[in-house]
């Protein structure tokens, strides 16, 4: 390969080769969240298609997610036994969809706690259970008093 080079929908980027059957790449920045359909070419020119027409094959898709933004959260505060119950509000949690329009269950969210001082993980890293596009509700992990 003479000029290998992978796009990310429209966006080409020169891929680091790793070993005979690995590439790494960091992706485009983009401005509106979407998936795009990565295609290889060894020479620069010539791009793979996608493997399928009007719906894109999972193992030649990346998907670009909008940031979550948190607005609130409620209690701020809760004792160091854990099992506080905490909602955050914001937007952007729950944001990918199937084809239909319906919003997808399969992409789990996770919480984790952090000591301010040591930035050390407090607890186990927790998956969110109820969750919608701008809340979702956790239980705090039990921690160290003074933490």
């Amino acid at each position: 390969m003479c000029n290998l080079k992978i796009r990310y929908g429209a966006l080409e980027v020169t891929p680091t080769i790793v070993n005979g059957t690995v590439v790494e790449t960091v992706s485009p920045q983009v401005s509106v969240p979407d998936a795009v359909v990565l295609s290889p070419s060894g020479n620069g020119q010539n791009y793979g298609a996608d493997l399928t027409l009007h719906f894109r094959d999972i193992e030649n898709t990346f998907t670009y997610y909008q940031d979550m933004w948190v607005h609130d959260l409620h209690p701020q505060a809760g004792p160091t036994s854990g099992k506080t119950r905490v909602e955050v509000s914001g937007i952007g949690f729950k944001q990918f969809k199937y084809e239909n329009g319906t919003l997808r269950d399969d992409i789990p969210l996770y919480v984790k706690f952090e000591d301010l001082s040591t930035r050390k993980t407090i607890g186990e890293v927790t998956k969110v259970t109820e969750i919608d596009n701008d809340s979702f509700v956790y239980y705090t992990p039990k921690a160290a008093d003074g933490t």
